[in-house]
């Protein structure tokens, strides 16, 4: 049995009662009173809403005009078949209104540019069949020429062809020449493309190796740090090495010295040296010892500015 899918344009969410979904009917309307029913009739299924007894709330979901014919002959309804039965021919829209609906989706209806002719043809004539089911030969040719693409009506019109099967077979025959054009040029493509990879590989040793730059000698004085590649500390002698230029003793450098304090004296900055290291040899510091001064307890202390 082929199941019904409901035609409102509201169709049912999984949170949404299948009722509020539900168009009302409406005489005036060209809607087809048989598909009309059958969405009612799948809704109130999904309530578990029996059509023998439901119908009877039909009248709920028709609109003015509509549930006026309701009252006016819902006599003559004895159950939901023979209620159906006079619903639908009642309803059903008019000759005139199906011929001018089928005749607007016949103008409507064009071929694609990239459409093919055989799908264009059968839709086609769908339709003119649906307009006018005994339409003559040439009056259908004029219909499906009046939709073609325009490239694909100018081919035709090179060929005399005088029936509907005719232009049928015409059709396929496009069809399977495009298709063939088509299949051989993806081959073309193909082979371009192998050989491109072909010839690719064979000029990888030809190509110049990438050499990658030489590292930057990021080094700088940063307070004695003795770094390798240090201008600074590469350019002093090589006694100088080793020992600290704070203290002047060797065995540490200068980032290493625990006698070495920082302290400020009027804005200018000094190195403070502490007794408990042994006192300096000779000042090999950039500048030399600016002050000396022996305090009262005896001690040394030496303040170097190094600016």
């Amino acid at each position: 049995m082929k199941s019904h899918q409901p035609i409102n344009e509201q169709p049912m969410s999984m949170t949404q009662h299948p009722m509020q979904g539900a168009a009302k009917f409406s005489a005036k309307s060209t809607k087809d009173a048989k598909e009309w029913l059958e969405d009612l009739a799948f809704r109130f299924a999904a309530v578990d809403i029996d059509m023998t007894t439901g119908w009877r709330k039909i009248y709920l979901y028709l609109d003015e005009q509509a549930a006026k014919w309701w009252r006016d002959n819902q006599g003559n309804f004895e159950d939901w078949y023979s209620f159906r039965k006079i619903f639908e021919e009642e309803h059903s829209p008019s000759l005139a209104s199906i011929r001018a609906t089928a005749a607007k989706d016949m103008a409507d209806r064009k071929q694609g540019k990239s459409e093919p002719l055989t799908a264009y043809y059968h839709d086609k004539i769908k339709l003119i069949k649906r307009y006018e089911t005994n339409m003559p030969e040439a009056q259908q040719l004029e219909w499906l020429q009046a939709g073609m693409w325009h490239t694909t009506l100018e081919e035709f019109l090179k060929y005399t062809i005088t029936s509907t099967k005719e232009l049928k077979n015409y059709a396929i025959q496009i069809g399977a020449k495009q298709s063939l054009l088509a299949k051989i040029k993806a081959e073309q493509d193909e082979e371009e493309r192998t050989a491109r990879l072909v010839q690719q590989a064979q000029h990888i040793g030809e190509q110049p190796r990438y050499v990658p730059p030489y590292q930057r000698n990021t080094g700088s004085y940063a307070d004695n740090r003795s770094m390798p590649n240090n201008q600074w500390v590469s350019q002093q002698p090589p006694e100088w090495h080793n020992r600290c230029y704070q203290c002047g003793t060797f065995g540490h450098i200068a980032r290493d010295c625990h006698s070495h304090h920082s302290k400020t004296f009027g804005g200018n900055e000094w190195w403070y040296y502490s007794l408990t290291s042994p006192p300096p040899i000779t000042h090999h510091n950039r500048s030399q010892c600016q002050r000396q001064q022996a305090p009262s307890d005896g001690g040394h202390r030496c303040y170097v500015n190094i600016d």
